[in-house]
């Protein structure tokens, strides 16, 4: 989850922020994902999600931006959006 980010241009820059997913609170709204599990370190089992993109919707969305830094545009979104 750690893929989300918010655009924001000005007009003159663009910077991205990373977004942080409640995915506890994604999965008790009923949205759609898939279960599953990952190797870990010591023969351990990790839970994974998967999400696809096309289901991800931001009914409300609250971004506090007071304390965020914005980093430069990545290359993979800049190729994206070009």
């Amino acid at each position: 989850m750690n893929a989300i980010r918010l655009v924001v241009e000005d007009g003159t820059d663009i910077a991205e922020y990373a977004i942080e997913v409640d995915i506890d609170n994604f999965i008790a709204r009923g949205n759609p994902y898939e279960p599953g599990q990952v190797s870990a370190s010591g023969g351990r089992l990790r839970e994974s999600i998967s999400i696809r993109s096309k289901s991800i919707i931001a009914g409300r969305t609250r971004v506090h931006t007071a304390h965020a830094v914005p980093t430069p545009l990545s290359a993979d979104l800049t190729a994206a959006l070009t």
